[in-house]
């Protein structure tokens, strides 16, 4: 099964995230779709009610998961090799910690992006 990770290109820090995660060792195929690249994909998402700018999409079979739940599924779907992949499972593979931690990082993001003089994905 191909798992797509749909996240916003912009964003150093999602760019640099999906990029360490080494998910393809894990979990076999992964597609990796910027979403600044893919207006189709942001109608969809949008059409589904899921705003893009609270987080990244996970897409695996019919399954779709956004913001902490992402985070929370690539965390469980990563390999123990490396120091990133062992703290990014540590911690985010708990359901409570990736939910508490996402806002944080959300807001971090957002943060950077208006610094760099970068719109959200919504607007």
């Amino acid at each position: 099964m191909t798992t797509t990770i749909y996240y916003d290109g912009d964003c150093p820090f999602c760019r640099r995230y999906v990029d360490l995660l080494r998910l393809r060792e894990a979990a076999g195929e992964v597609c990796l779709v910027s979403l600044r690249e893919a207006p189709e994909a942001c109608r969809r998402f949008e059409a589904l009610g899921i705003d893009l700018d609270e987080g990244m999409v996970v897409e695996q079979g019919d399954q779709l998961y956004h913001g902490s739940e992402a985070v929370h599924t690539l965390a469980l779907m990563t390999t123990p090799v490396g120091g990133f992949n062992r703290l990014s499972s540590a911690i985010l593979s708990r359901r409570w910690l990736a939910r508490g931690l996402y806002p944080g990082l959300r807001a971090v993001r957002n943060a950077t992006l208006r610094m760099m003089g970068r719109d959200g994905l919504g607007k």
